[in-house]
């Protein structure tokens, strides 16, 4: 069955988006630049987006998230973007979708901007069309927060998914303060025992089926 990589995005529905760069170019070549990444994440789409988990790996990234729901607060920092799609949504002349994806272009665009500025290099970074997945059942969400956090496994990273810096795997078990939605995220999965017995039975699932299509129902990254 063909896929659809470009569902819509709806108020408060999960989703699991993933991009990658252009050819086999590096999006990242230094902790900073996984940091800065993560802020222009904080900056462009934490108004209107929830984080539930992610993963930046040298060529591509993965989140879950869920749209937030569409009230006088999420306008609030509609307004305050100041720009043509913005004031278009604001308006109903476009939809949640077309605003979101607005988003996403700002985003991708201005951190590849600065990235090439920092390290001397010009044209494309990162392929213009990101993908997502509606993850439309409670079952699909807590595989793909185990699945995003494994992906490092998955691409010979590192030897172990809980080690990978770059994940907010290592955030949900410890106790700094973090913007991801830790708590919430311990809620679908019956609590932080039940989170982190999760993943060692999905990494014993990994072992198993590795380098086969057995995390769902998408292409891998």
């Amino acid at each position: 069955m063909k896929i659809n990589y470009w569902q819509t995005f709806n108020e408060k529905a999960y989703y699991h988006i993933y991009n990658r760069s252009v050819g086999q170019t590096s999006l990242f070549l230094s902790h900073g630049n996984y940091q800065f990444f993560m802020q222009k994440w904080q900056l462009y789409l934490s108004n209107y987006l929830d984080t539930y988990a992610y993963c930046l790996m040298s060529n591509h990234f993965h989140f879950v998230v869920k749209v937030k729901t569409v009230d006088e607060n999420f306008k609030n920092f509609v307004k305050i973007e100041h720009t043509v799609a913005s004031q278009a949504f604001l308006d109903e002349k476009i939809t949640l979708d077309v605003f979101l994806e607005d988003q996403f272009k700002r985003f991708l665009s201005s951190y590849a901007k600065s990235f090439n500025k920092q390290h001397n290099r010009h044209g494309s970074l990162i392929e213009k069309r990101f993908k997502r997945i509606e993850l439309k059942r409670s079952e699909q969400v807590l595989e793909k927060i185990a699945y995003v956090h494994h992906n490092p496994l998955h691409h010979s990273l590192s030897p172990r998914y809980e080690d990978w810096h770059f994940s907010s795997y290592a955030t949900y078990v410890s106790i700094k303060p973090t913007k991801l939605k830790r708590s919430e995220g311990f809620g679908l999965f019956g609590g932080k025992e039940s989170f982190v017995d999760y993943h060692n039975e999905f990494h014993i699932h990994w072992i198993k089926y590795r380098g086969k299509r057995s995390f769902g129902d998408e292409m891998d990254l």
